[in-house]
């Protein structure tokens, strides 16, 4: 079952079950706030003794954003120029084996006229690197957008250009 005591909004949840015998160990909701909106779209857990990467998308500006050495970290949301989603951005959340936040960022930037948030819709946990595929979107007159970090002239794939084209 579920409840819902604030029509047209949601609260994402995790759960971790026990594998043979399908009893939570845990279930916990994904932000603090009635009026929220959290949206957990993947997960990768790697294993029993990896850690745990979700991403989605959110509204919360209380999410518990927490930066990590060495990986990427945006603070905050950075508010979109629209009506219809005005403060969504994307998330990574990591955990360790033992539910720990060990780091969590926004991941966004200012968008236009979409329909739909910035997202993070794909994660994967490979060696010591997270990835993380998703979408985003630019307002036409600002230049706010997900902070690029990368160089051109590296051989490894890297474009810094937003490919706008009107829509």
């Amino acid at each position: 079952g579920w409840y819902d005591d604030v029509p047209a909004w949601r609260n994402g949840f995790i759960a971790r079950f026990q594998v043979n015998t399908r009893i939570p160990k845990w279930i916990t909701y994904l932000g603090n706030g009635a009026l929220d909106q959290h949206n957990p779209f993947c997960i990768d857990a790697g294993g029993s003794s990896s850690p745990i990467t979700i991403g989605g998308f959110t509204d919360d500006g209380n999410f518990p954003s927490q930066p990590g050495l060495g990986y990427y970290y945006q603070p905050g949301i950075v508010p979109d120029h629209t009506a219809t989603n005005p403060v969504k951005d994307g998330f990574l959340v990591r955990f360790d084996q033992a539910q720990n936040l060990q780091w969590a960022s926004y991941f966004g930037g200012q968008g236009g006229t979409m329909t739909a948030p910035e997202n993070v819709t794909a994660v994967l946990n490979l060696g010591n690197s997270v990835y993380a595929v998703g979408y985003s979107s630019r307002h036409v007159a600002g230049d706010i957008r997900i902070p690029l970090d990368g160089d051109p002239n590296d051989p490894m794939f890297f474009n810094q250009f937003y490919n706008y084209n009107g829509q």
